[in-house]
């Protein structure tokens, strides 16, 4: 999967990618069972057992698995090798999946309150003070904080 913002991964992100992906992890996903889809789906044996995509290998669906390296402390911009692993693209978006979520979240928010009338007295108050735009309980927010 292509970097979107090149700049937060720093300089010489490529290189070290490439030595996680094809040294460390020899090429194959080093997920064992972070991404959740464990027993759901079939994608490992068990907890304990690395899933069995390999870089260039087909899927299911007829296309080719791409390894990228996942963040476990989701900062892009570490290079502690104890807080990456090579994942394929599927555990590597399952791992990611609340991460997602809450930044379509946000980002479906920021474009509600750019459509939105500015109500008069609430120009400096913030986003808090709109709870009229949010999203109802149990929706894309959910409980989160």
């Amino acid at each position: 999967m292509p970097v979107k913002n090149q700049a937060a991964y720093g300089p010489g992100w490529k290189e070290f990618s490439r030595r996680i992906r094809f040294e460390r992890d020899g090429g194959r996903c080093a997920c064992t069972g972070q991404c959740r889809l464990s027993f759901a789906v079939g994608v490992h044996d068990g907890e304990e057992e690395r899933c069995h995509a390999t870089h260039g290998s087909s899927t299911a669906s007829g296309g080719r698995v791409v390894l990228t390296v996942a963040h476990l402390c989701h900062d892009a911009s570490c290079r502690d090798e104890t807080h990456v692993k090579a994942m394929c693209q599927r555990c590597h978006l399952a791992y990611d999946r609340e991460l997602h979520s809450r930044n379509a979240s946000a980002t479906a928010r920021r474009k509600r309150l750019a459509r939105a009338p500015m109500l008069p007295g609430l120009a400096d108050a913030g986003t808090e003070a709109l709870p009229s735009l949010a999203l109802a309980p149990g929706g894309a927010d959910g409980d989160r904080q």
